[in-house]
């Protein structure tokens, strides 16, 4: 089995974006001694991660994940999530306001360039997507994932584009080969979007506003 099936079997599926509150700076996901974690909305985009004692990753490559859940308690009657959608033509309408939470999860490959010699590393980024976004079930629309059909009770010809957890769980970690934390390198983030079911599109750079988490890191 090949590196990369055996990691996809470890992390699972993939999605979205958030950033640690200035008041969790000193508590940088991965044992950082400065510097500050940052996750922002859009899809999900765990981003600036720093860590040591990964090693040689050219000998011993490692990766850093970022992995998404729902969270331990659900604020009562909000939505728990925001599914953007969009027409044949492209165009992205507002977010539809969803109620429904997923797991999903991305990783990247630690690059030689990014750790010094005293396996030290800075300036990690991974971005989670939600594969189930793409599934094309769209000839049985009784049998389509929760996205489209978050998409189709408002019309039937949408299909989801994107979709950001209201509130959520963030774990970020340095794995190896084997899908195993190296050196306890990993944290876990509480985080919730203030004013979630405002969030935008943004045109332009063609993705969901990027729009700050607030995180309290709970391990």
């Amino acid at each position: 089995m090949s590196t990369r099936s055996r990691l996809l079997g470890v992390l699972g599926l993939a999605v979205g974006t958030m950033m640690v509150s200035p008041a969790m700076a000193g508590y940088c996901a991965l044992k950082s001694p400065s510097g500050a974690c940052l996750f922002w909305v859009g899809s999900v985009s765990c981003e600036n991660l720093n860590g040591t004692g990964v090693g040689n990753v050219t000998q011993d490559p490692k990766w850093l994940t970022c992995e998404v859940s729902p969270p331990d308690v659900a604020v009562v009657d909000a939505p728990t999530s925001v599914v953007f959608c969009a027409n044949k033509g492209g165009s992205v309408p507002t977010g539809v306001n969803a109620y429904f939470s997923n797991e999903f999860s991305g990783f990247s490959q630690l690059e030689a360039g990014m750790v010094d010699r005293n396996g030290r590393f800075t300036g990690g980024m991974v971005h989670a997507t939600e594969e189930e976004l793409i599934a094309d079930d769209s000839e049985y629309p009784d049998k389509g994932t929760e996205f489209q059909k978050a998409c189709w009770r408002q019309n039937k010809n949408w299909y989801p584009v994107d979709y950001v957890p209201c509130s959520m769980n963030v774990t970020t970690a340095v794995i190896d080969a084997d899908g195993l934390v190296v050196n306890d390198l990993s944290a876990t983030y509480s985080c919730v979007l203030p004013n979630c079911e405002n969030l935008g599109w943004d045109s332009a750079a063609d993705r969901p506003q990027r729009w700050q988490y607030q995180c309290e890191r709970v391990q």
